[in-house]
């Protein structure tokens, strides 16, 4: 497996983040379509992009995305969006994109949502598969698809090759699920992940650094290999005063519970 960074938790630039990586031995990144512009730029600098984030000896694991795929009102620009990420995704080499549905907006029912969720997934796959790219779908604590019984229904709902599942432990954690047995479940459908970490509190759920939650990496780790699951362990750090030390800190968790 790969070890990486989302990149837009850095709040860094380019360079900043291309050396830093490079630097505490990180495999790759995990860019946002609108961090520093690149959803704007032509396919000819989206290319030089990708060649500068390799001479760092760096690959691009994915985009990172999210437009509201469950709001019947936003379906239509939403799925839009959704399309100029993949196109962007492939043009930058790994033509995969994560991304929460987001949650059910207030006036529509749970059912509406399912169906206006399935309908749009549907259509990103579709058009995934026309260009070469596949959607990943994140769990969120407070959306539509959180664990692993809602994933499992959209994945079965859908029921398109293009679509599979980016799995963000400390996301399920939050969500209320056992995220462990919840990568059990899904792991055939894996493509991507998220290395986070949360812990449940009496209040409300709370990210950490990873290690000082509740997830248990190294059992989920061994949930991946058993899977033959070979891809990226994303880090990814959203709310932290130090967020470079914390990634520094993560990685070594990672080398340490694979043995590198």
């Amino acid at each position: 497996m790969k070890i990486g960074v989302r990149t837009v938790c850095l709040r860094m630039s380019w360079d900043e983040v291309l050396t830093f990586c490079r630097d505490i031995g990180l495999d790759g990144i995990q860019v946002a379509p609108k961090e520093h512009g690149l959803i704007d730029l032509s396919e000819a600098e989206r290319k030089e992009f990708a060649d500068k984030v390799k001479s760092f000896g760096l690959e691009i694991s994915g985009a990172s995305a999210g437009p509201n795929l469950v709001d019947p009102k936003v379906a239509e620009q939403s799925v839009a969006q959704f399309k100029s990420f993949l196109k962007l995704a492939v043009d930058l080499g790994p033509g995969i994109v994560t991304g929460e549905v987001k949650a059910v907006p207030e006036g529509v029912s749970e059912e509406a949502a399912w169906a206006a969720c399935i309908a749009s997934v549907k259509e990103v796959c579709n058009y995934a598969q026309e260009i070469g790219a596949r959607y990943a779908v994140e769990p969120g604590p407070h959306c539509l698809v959180k664990d692993a019984d809602t994933m499992l229904r959209l994945i079965e709902s859908v029921g398109h090759e293009c679509l599979g599942v980016n799995y963000d432990p400390a996301n399920v954690n939050s969500a209320g699920s056992d995220a462990v047995a919840d990568a059990r479940r899904v792991a055939p459908h894996i493509i991507h992940t998220h290395a986070k970490d949360s812990r449940r509190t009496a209040d409300r759920p709370e990210e950490t650094i990873l290690g000082e939650g509740d997830v248990d990496f190294k059992a989920l780790i061994q949930v991946y290999r058993d899977a033959g699951f070979d891809g990226w362990l994303c880090i990814e750090r959203e709310r932290s005063d130090n967020t470079a030390e914390d990634v520094r800190k993560s990685k070594a968790l990672l080398d340490g519970i694979m043995g590198t």
